[in-house]
This record gives structure tokens, C-alpha cells and sequence, in this order.
């Protein structure tokens, strides 16, 4: 094919994925809309406050915020099982105290299904001014942490890696991932659940980064627990440094709450950050496909698992 007419379908594919994702973010506020107006809630001026993985919709004027699986129920069934289990540790969070943005008490939480799309509702929890100190942050992790230990929830085990293999199973994953890529992946997950099944297993939140925390008027709160599931408890603290350790940021903020939070083992926490690495270079099958841009991204977290693979799982640069 000559390179003008290849970069004039590879643009063409850019432009139709771009209009599916606002055709499907749009679909999201009204369902979110529909369906609160349905539940008796007043609703007047929706406000989409994130479109990623999940849309999260503000339902002005009610203090409530709508949580809609997007893309993440591309891989979930629709994504009602996954928001279910977020509803019900979230609650059980809250009933005891811990730092967690709780489901809405003004309206049923949920999950319900609108136009084919899975939603919760949330408490609208009042943000203050700039993001929330790493070290309140990793306190607050560990709160949480303590309030799960001895929760009797039936969460899966290892979740996070075992969607991983059924994301690179999917038709079009092969078309993001070349041959050789695929192989490094799909090992590699192997393998790491082989050794992480051998490490003691407990409810975490499975998605623990420093964009899941804010800094609110009642506290500093975690939010966004749809991803928990069975694992290390280090699974959260490498999910916490694994954004800046993977992309070469500067890992300050993250080595605060680290602190803050208590001891850990480095060498654990190296191994869970390489899990994570593999987590999130399964999931860009997903998110490029519809998110051309974020292809970047991608490439930067492949060639830190290329670098941790020639290097024996010595730290990439």
C-alpha cells in the first residue's frame, strides 16, 4: 500500500474511533440522566466530570454523580457484576469509618442498566482546591486496607491479571499488540500468577493510583473500587508507584504515601509493579482501540517490559 493512501486510512480510523468514543460518551449522560429521572431524582444540568475508562456524570443539581461503565464493559459482560461488588465494599467501607466516597444515599446506587449500559450512583463528595497530600493518601490506603482484613466478601482471586489474559483474547487485540509483544505478555501473566498465587491473598482495591484519591471537605478519599478483587496486599502500593516508575516520572509523590503508609518489602513492591506494567499493556488493546492517542502511552509501558525482560527484573531506567 503507498504510505499516502496508508496514512489516509490510518487517519480515517482514527477519525471513525474518535466519533464512536463521543457517540458512547454521550450515550452515557443520557443514560445516567434517564435513569435518575426514573428514580424520582430531579435533574437539570448534567455535567461530565471524566470520560476514560468510565464516564462520571454529575446530576446537577442533586449531589449525586453517576458512574457509567464505557469502555471498561467491553471486557466485564457490560460491567453490572464489577460496579455491584464496588457498591457493596464501598458501603461496608463506609459503615466502618474508613476515607471512601460512599454510594449515594439520595437515590437506589444500583447498579442499574440504561441503553445497554451498566451504572451506579454515587454521594457527590465536595473537592477542595488542589490534589490531596501523598502521605494523607497513603495513610488513608492503609485505613482502608485494615478496614477490609477481615471482611468475609467473595471477591475473585487475582482478578486484575486474570482479566488481563481475557483482554488479550479478544478479537483486535492481536491488531494493537504485534506477535512478539503478545508473547511477552501473555508469559508474562502467566507467570506472574504462578508466583502470586503463592503470596497470602485479601481484599484490595486493585486500581490504587494518586488519580483515585481526592482531597475532599470530610477528608482525603478513595474512591473508584471497581477493579477490587482478591490479591497481595502490595498489589495497591505497586499499583501506587507503578505509573511513575513505568512512564520515568518523577516518583516523589508516590514514594511519600509509600512512606506514609507503613513498611514494605522492596522487593515485593518491584514485583508488583511489573505486574501492574503487564496489567495495563493488556488493557491498551482495549483503550487504543478506541483512544488512538493514548498509543504513546502504550508503547512506553512495552518498552519498560521489554527493558525489565532483557534485564532480568533489575528495575528499568
Amino acid at each position: 500500500m503507498p504510505t499516502s493512501t496508508r496514512f489516509m486510512a490510518q487517519k480515517q480510523y482514527r477519525m471513525t474511533q474518535q466519533k464512536s468514543s463521543i457517540e458512547l460518551t454521550r450515550r452515557a449522560i443520557d443514560a445516567a440522566v434517564t435513569t435518575a429521572r426514573r428514580l424520582g431524582l430531579r435533574v437539570e444540568q448534567p455535567l461530565l466530570l471524566h470520560d476514560a475508562s468510565n464516564a462520571l456524570v454529575h446530576l446537577r443539581p442533586a449531589p449525586v454523580v453517576a458512574r457509567v461503565a464505557t469502555t471498561t464493559a467491553m471486557s466485564r459482560q457490560g460491567g453490572a457484576e464489577h460496579l455491584a461488588r464496588e457498591i457493596a465494599i464501598a458501603s461496608r467501607l463506609a459503615r466502618a469509618g474508613a476515607p471512601v466516597v460512599p454510594p449515594s444515599g439520595d437515590v437506589d446506587p444500583g447498579p442499574h442498566t440504561e441503553d445497554g449500559l451498566a451504572l451506579s450512583f454515587w454521594e457527590l463528595a465536595e473537592r477542595l482546591p488542589g490534589p490531596p497530600s501523598p502521605a494523607a493518601a497513603g495513610r488513608a490506603l492503609r485505613e482502608c486496607h485494615e478496614a477490609l482484613a477481615d471482611a468475609a466478601l467473595e471477591l475473585p482471586r487475582l482478578e486484575a491479571l486474570h482479566e488481563a489474559e481475557r483482554v488479550l483474547d479478544m478479537p483486535g487485540a492481536a491488531e494493537i499488540h504485534p506477535a512478539e509483544d503478545m508473547t511477552m505478555l501473555r508469559d508474562g501473566l502467566a507467570s506472574m500468577l504462578q508466583e502470586l498465587s503463592a503470596l497470602p491473598l485479601r481484599p484490595v482495591h486493585g486500581d490504587s493510583h494518586l488519580a483515585n484519591v481526592m482531597h475532599a471537605k470530610n477528608g482525603t478519599l478513595w474512591f473508584d473500587w471497581e477493579d477490587a478483587f482478591a490479591g497481595p496486599v502490595e498489589w495497591d502500593l505497586g499499583v501506587l508507584l507503578g505509573q511513575a516508575r513505568i512512564f520515568g516520572a518523577d516518583e516523589t509523590p508516590q514514594r511519600a504515601a509509600l512512606r506514609a503508609y507503613g513498611p514494605i518489602d522492596e522487593d515485593t513492591l518491584d514485583l508488583m509493579v511489573e505486574a501492574r506494567a503487564l496489567q495495563t499493556a493488556a488493557w491498551a488493546a482495549l483503550v487504543v482501540s478506541h483512544r488512538p492517542h493514548r498509543r504513546p502511552m502504550l508503547e512506553r509501558n512495552l518498552e519498560w517490559l521489554r527493558a525489565r525482560r532483557r534485564s532480568s527484573r533489575r528495575p528499568a531506567p
